[in-house]
């Protein structure tokens, strides 16, 4: 399962889109989408079973071209162990530079787990083997409340508004997912990268969070910061100000 290691992920990522960064819940998120597949070739000892198994699990284009990725970067003079391995290295592969390479290129930003999700989605067939529901936009979060560990389904925005609060109030959450921290620091301006909640976007909402301006569209934001006061029994309204909508509107919550 070496395609599978952080060092890899973050190698394939960086060959699409090199001026962004690849948080770390991401690499986690797939390798928690791939690890049962190549569990699955793990025990297999020819390519034969390798492209039957290949065949079966993807019938089509996706079978069809992780099988050339095979024949295109194992060199002719592999033995059969080392081309057995490289097989195996290279159907997981396949599937790491598929999701990169179909993802939006943002300059600069920060490739979260939710943007994983949303190029499955665009391929309804892939995204049902890999247990994607058709147009989910919630991913599990887990949540440290009182002491209490549970798992919650969030949306990207629902997450960042959740971090904000944490960054804000000093409180925190324990927030992970697929068992890797994600720290409220995400939510703090960086030199370098723009996280698309702190990236100036005159079409969408406002808020002032401390020292920091927040762009976001709908309601999700906003519910996540509210919801992390109600869980710390804060009232969240002395938190933020300036909550405004896209056309400079004050708003309230």
């Amino acid at each position: 399962m070496d395609a599978l290691t952080i060092e890899n992920i973050v190698l394939v990522g960086d060959k699409f889109h090199s001026d962004s960064d690849i948080h770390a819940t991401t690499v986690a998120y797939i390798q928690h989408l791939l690890t049962p597949y190549a569990q699955n070739i793990q025990h297999l000892s020819d390519i034969d079973a390798i492209v039957a198994w290949m065949t079966d699990t993807f019938p089509g284009e996706h079978s069809a071209q992780a099988l050339d990725y095979v024949n295109l970067f194992a060199p002719k003079d592999f033995s059969r162990e080392q081309l057995l391995k490289a097989a195996k290295y290279e159907m997981i592969n396949y599937f790491i530079m598929y999701i990169f390479e179909r993802m939006p290129n943002s300059p600069h930003s920060i490739i979260l787990p939710w943007d994983v999700q949303k190029v499955f989605i665009m391929d309804h067939r892939l995204a049902s083997k890999f247990g994607i529901s058709e147009g989910s936009i919630t991913l599990p979060v887990s949540v440290g409340v009182g002491g209490n560990q549970s798992v919650h389904m969030m949306t990207e925005d629902l997450v960042a508004g959740l971090l904000a609060f944490c960054l804000v109030s000093e409180i925190n959450f324990d927030i992970t997912m697929f068992g890797v921290s994600f720290d409220p620091s995400f939510m703090r301006p960086q030199i370098g990268v723009t996280n698309k909640f702190i990236k100036q976007n005159t079409n969408s909402n406002s808020v002032i969070i401390g020292d920091t301006t927040y762009y976001f569209i709908g309601t999700d934001f906003m519910k996540g910061f509210i919801t992390g006061a109600q869980w710390a029994n804060l009232d969240h309204r002395k938190y933020w100000n300036n909550l405004k909508d896209r056309n400079e509107i004050l708003m309230t919550f």
